[in-house]
């Protein structure tokens, strides 16, 4: 499994494309020649999980990439960018490890939906980010909603991600 950090109590690693879901995988963390004892892992189609800041704040960018924040509200009607990670299987594999390419796009192969304070927003683009491992971005239109923090939540083949706050003006 390609590794994207690692320190003494945490170790973020990339599920090999590869790995078919419905499989129980053994997992076995190896740190200076010791082995750990192996422990196994179900992997479902998609597990999508925003990133988080702060006090439980979605990392979005607002239609001007500036970051959305309790202080920087995104406008109704306009378009944010989340991103997350757990995208599932992709329309255009990219290999593990590896960076997203930005042609061809890789988009998952299930529907991606989202809501923001259970409001559905318009999808324009859900897929890797180009030049990134792993990440995923959703590309979506903030709905008509009174000024208000709300929790936003991305579905992925039906699966759904945490609830992460964006700040609607």
């Amino acid at each position: 499994a390609p590794l994207a950090f690692v320190s003494p109590t945490q170790i973020n690693a990339q599920v090999p494309y590869e790995v078919n879901e419905a499989q129980n995988v053994p997992v076995v963390v190896t740190v200076n020649g010791v082995t750990s004892l192996s422990v196994p892992v179900n992997v479902i189609g998609a597990a999508p999980g925003i990133f988080q800041f702060g006090e439980r704040r979605a990392v979005v960018q607002n239609q001007d990439y500036s970051v959305n924040t309790a202080d920087n509200a995104a406008a109704v009607d306009s378009y944010v960018v989340a991103y997350l990670t757990g995208a599932g299987r992709l329309d255009n594999n990219v290999a593990s490890g590896a960076p997203a390419s930005a042609e061809p796009i890789s988009r998952p192969r299930v529907p991606v939906t989202a809501t923001i304070g259970n409001m559905p927003a318009h999808i324009a683009f859900g897929g890797l980010t180009p030049n990134f491992v792993g990440l995923m971005q959703v590309n979506m239109k903030v709905p008509p909603m009174p000024p208000g923090t709300y929790p936003l939540v991305v579905t992925v083949g039906g699966e759904k991600s945490n609830a992460a706050l964006i700040t609607v003006r």
